[in-house]
């Protein structure tokens, strides 16, 4: 069996390429990149094929198709979580210059345009594809978002049989590219996840199948070393996750979490931090001022560049174990949340954003995912207030187990699995797709 992958962001996505990596010892493996993008396959084992395609042939009308997309394609049901994931790729984009404005004016345009074309005809407008690069695939495997439209469009000309991973909990609420026929397949993280592409993307439950989580790999491999908390360690530390990648984003998390700081260490004494940037963050110096409080220690060992993503085995080790040692996880809305309830660490979600007039902050933490999988305000882990989340924290210094039964239900989301399952489980897909084909 030989599958061709067509993959995003190959050079951050350890867990992608440690599933590829796995696949290659099964079947054969081909990965189809832009011809531009020579580098981004670092990590991969040697014996995989690479294959590249080339984009100069109507680059200009493939050019104007992406603006014309960007103003009038179709979103999601959950339209804010969409503009709040393309202003973060624009800050961090390599857009300079003219070519910076542009997109930004776009951007903002888009907000009130009509949105009208699908992504189906979006894709059936490019011009481009070489038949010898594909004839001898048997299934494609894409991952979202896909990594490049054009070639995926010419994909879905060939009658080939794609599978598509849905790699994120929350792509299905701020993704536009998933397509309503029967060529496409789609796999995602869980039954709850599934129905999310159901309600926000209009994808026939017939065509969507369970994976797993790749990005849970290694908290997998952590949790069955036979670490377990101890739930009456009195560990005097809050761990916090910075969610956000953008810069106005930032500064409002920075200043949330700085009267977090002053207020905890006011009525809790001997209370400490640890911090988590947010990994793809182009200057970290926005961090700094972090390291005036003696409490506080930021982590900046694991910073990655855009020269370096990789992030080693031992990284994922350390962060983990400072987690599962912490008295608990505070954050305004991220992945590593999940990861927290599964280590049975308390986990808060601090909402109270709009009390100090954070009008972005809390638009990012009232997402579509962020409300209906952690914001549950049936349970005092969602705190309104700094002064509830001080009585949280004073509450679990003396043994509260009243915070773990959020955990459960947070659990929900995904189940941590291992490499090898996830990757046998991919491997039944496409043979039965392939079957059916």
């Amino acid at each position: 069996m030989t599958i061709g992958i067509l993959a995003q962001y190959l050079n951050s996505r350890n867990d992608v390429r440690d599933l590829i990596n796995h696949l290659n010892k099964k079947c054969r493996v081909i990965i189809f990149l832009r011809s531009a993008d020579t580098t981004i396959a670092k990590g991969l084992n040697e014996n995989i094929e690479i294959r590249y395609f080339q984009q100069d042939k109507n680059k200009l009308r493939n050019y104007i198709l992406d603006k014309i997309f960007k103003l009038f394609g179709k979103l999601p049901r959950s339209k804010n979580n969409y503009f709040i994931t393309e202003r973060f790729k624009l800050q961090n984009s390599i857009y300079r210059g003219i070519h910076y404005t542009i997109e930004k004016a776009i951007l903002a345009i888009a907000h009130i345009t009509p949105k009208f074309i699908n992504y189906q005809f979006y894709l059936s407008q490019f011009k481009t594809g070489n038949k010898k690069q594909i004839e001898d695939i048997d299934i494609f495997f894409c991952i979202t978002q896909i990594y490049d439209d054009p070639f995926y469009g010419y994909l879905q000309s060939t009658g080939k049989k794609i599978i598509n991973y849905v790699y994120s909990w929350d792509h299905p609420c701020k993704m536009k590219c998933f397509l309503m026929n029967d060529k496409n397949h789609y796999l995602v993280w869980s039954e709850v996840i599934k129905q999310d592409v159901v309600q926000l993307q209009g994808i026939p439950g017939s065509n969507i199948s369970i994976l797993g989580a790749t990005q849970f790999i290694y908290l997998h491999q952590f949790m069955t070393q036979g670490k377990q908390r101890d739930l009456k360690q009195n560990n005097q530390y809050v761990y916090f996750a910075f969610a956000t990648g953008t810069e106005e984003l930032i500064k409002q998390e920075l200043e949330l979490l700085e009267k977090i700081i002053k207020t905890l260490s006011l009525k809790i004494p001997g209370i400490n931090f640890q911090v988590r940037p947010y990994p793809f963050v182009r200057d970290w110096a926005v961090y700094e001022k972090l390291k005036k409080y003696s409490n506080v220690y930021l982590e900046d060992e694991y910073r990655v560049s855009s020269e370096n993503y990789t992030v080693l085995p031992e990284e994922y080790h350390n962060k983990y174990d400072r987690i599962n040692n912490a008295l608990l996880f505070l954050h305004f809305g991220t992945t590593l949340a999940i990861e927290a309830a599964q280590l049975n660490v308390p986990v808060f979600l601090g909402d109270m954003a709009e009390d100090f007039k954070l009008g972005n902050l809390h638009n990012f933490i009232h997402q579509y995912q962020n409300d209906k999988y952690l914001n549950i305000t049936a349970y005092p882990n969602v705190c309104k207030s700094i002064d509830q989340l001080c009585n949280n924290v004073i509450n679990l210094q003396k043994f509260n187990h009243q915070y773990y039964a959020y955990n459960s239900e947070v659990k929900k989301i995904a189940l941590p699995q291992s490499l090898d399952l996830i990757r046998d489980r991919l491997i039944n897909i496409f043979k039965d797709s392939i079957a059916l084909n």
